[in-house]
């Protein structure tokens, strides 16, 4: 996932790279989990039951949250 910050002081750019078979990463490729002016961009994860994880992606200079989640096999 490549987030672009078209130009504007909103964001650099920012990627966040996941693979199935290794836990959901808790940081950007670059190492961090915010970006831009008041952290117009965060990464926070979470660790669900079941062995569940979900990372969130808070756009919050476009109102939009992006999910990542991973499910382990039953």
């Amino acid at each position: 996932m490549i987030i672009k910050g078209r130009g504007t002081q909103c964001t650099t750019e920012k990627t966040y790279e996941a693979t199935a078979d290794q836990p959901l990463p808790t940081t950007f490729s670059d190492g961090s989990r915010t970006s831009g002016h008041n952290d117009h961009v965060v990464l926070t994860k979470e660790e669900l039951d079941l062995g569940h994880q979900t990372v969130e992606i808070r756009l919050n200079y476009i109102k939009t949250t992006l999910i990542v989640r991973q499910v382990s096999p039953s």
